[in-house]
């Protein structure tokens, strides 16, 4: 899981030196603010993901193989009707977007760009979050590696063709992006019949046109629908007031944000796994196994966390360096480069929570702790903040993630002195 996520933010890193070796930051920029577009657009859905690997993998540990079926389709089916919406509907919500973020006349012309092309990969990408989760849910790792590195590397390989060989933009970035994801979504659909294959007994596809099937998928998604929309206006916010500054401070921004994926998406192959081991744990009601999971990917955590932060404490410039060869750029990311080394050791633990309160089924209680972390802690933060600048803004995004940290240990605290992981 480590592997496969790491690709993802690797990804981010590579279309990030390619475009900040060009002569111009403003297409770096532009593609910044275009990819938290598309986070705002896809990951708003993310419950596709989280919600199919949360309740397959319950099903998957009671030994239901029928209801994990059921799941899988029935996410499927949902990912295909809301990714078509999104491409119907592109104009009003790109236009909501950008008035949201209200960049520079120039970012804003190259990000559209980016963004037209994009949009048509709504459809796969909600599917690819589906197949990824599902594939986790039922112990299947290796093929989620194999989806997730044919995916990225295809990305990779058509980024490179098309900006460096073929003399294109942002648009050959987004094209990329849209190839890929189609052909991560065939690879996935192959993959996953395959893991289907010996299941018993089989799905029957006329129960996918009965609604009541739907409910528990559905109550399970709208909570995490909800923590989802508040995690995404946070880092929205975050770029959109990025976006208001200089391009070399959204420049800068953008550089220590990729790297910060690039931590958050490695260490979160830890709280991938616990999600899993911790819903097959509740779903066969196995305590122990459900609390040695949790020590073991606090542990790791922490380890990781430090890890990561002697290294980019060292190999500052350096980084820097691979990703940009802009001076004012460079300049300016050493100015804020010390919040990447403080937030890793404040934002893991909400991450390791995050997998163990997925894999319980603790949706509600995820959404709650992310209210408040995003309106009555981030918002106000950077309020007070202000005067500091771009220095505020990211003490504000760090007091945002302490606060998704301390809610729910203490709700961590609560479930477990009153024994309400398998029963509320």
């Amino acid at each position: 899981m480590i592997l496969s996520n790491l690709t993802i933010p690797l990804l981010g890193v590579v279309d990030t030196a390619i475009l900040g070796h060009l002569s111009d930051a403003t297409y770096l920029g532009a593609v910044a603010l275009g990819a938290i577009i598309f986070d705002m657009l896809f990951w708003a859905f993310g419950f596709l993901r989280m919600g199919t690997t949360a309740l397959s993998a319950q099903a998957y540990g009671a030994a239901n193989y029928y209801e994990t079926l059921a799941i899988l389709y029935k996410s499927l089916l949902l990912a295909v009707i809301i990714g078509c919406l999104l491409v119907l509907l592109q104009k009003p919500l790109l236009d909501l977007a950008f008035w949201y973020m209200a960049p520079t006349p120039r970012v804003e012309e190259f990000s559209r760009l980016y963004c037209d092309i994009r949009i048509y990969a709504a459809p796969a990408a909600l599917c690819d979050y589906v197949i990824i989760g599902w594939l986790l849910s039922v112990g299947k790792p290796r093929k989620v590696l194999v989806v997730v590195l044919i995916t990225n590397l295809t990305n990779l390989i058509l980024d490179y063709w098309l900006v460096v060989q073929m003399g294109m933009l942002t648009d050959g970035v987004a094209l990329g992006s849209l190839i890929s994801s189609l052909i991560g979504m065939i690879v996935g659909l192959y993959l996953v019949s395959q893991a289907t294959a010996d299941f018993a007994p089989k799905f029957n596809l006329k129960s996918l046109y009965q609604f009541s099937g739907y409910l528990k998928l559905l109550q399970v998604n709208r909570y995490l629908f909800v923590r989802t929309l508040c995690l995404l206006f946070s880092f929205s916010f975050f770029y959109a007031q990025s976006a208001q500054q200089t391009t070399a401070t959204l420049s800068a921004n953008s550089i220590i944000m990729t790297m910060l994926m690039v931590f958050a998406y490695g260490a979160d192959g830890f709280a991938n796994a616990a999600e899993v081991l911790i819903g097959k744990s509740i779903g066969a009601k196995r305590l122990d196994h459900f609390y040695s999971a949790s020590r073991a990917a606090t542990f790791w955590f922490f380890v990781v966390s430090t890890v990561y932060v002697a290294i980019a404490a060292t190999l500052d410039r350096n980084i820097i360096g691979l990703l940009t060869d802009i001076e004012p750029v460079i300049q300016e990311t050493l100015v804020f480069w010390p919040w990447l080394l403080v937030l890793p050791f404040v934002a893991s633990w909400n991450f390791m929570l995050d997998g163990i309160f997925l894999g319980a089924g603790k949706a509600r209680a995820m959404q709650y702790c992310m209210l408040v972390a995003s309106l009555f802690v981030f918002l106000p933060s950077w309020y007070l903040a202000r005067s500091l600048g771009n220095h505020g803004l990211w003490l504000a995004f760090c007091f945002f993630h302490a606060a998704r940290t301390i809610s729910m240990a203490m709700v961590y605290y609560y479930y477990s002195k009153y024994h309400l992981w398998i029963k509320e």
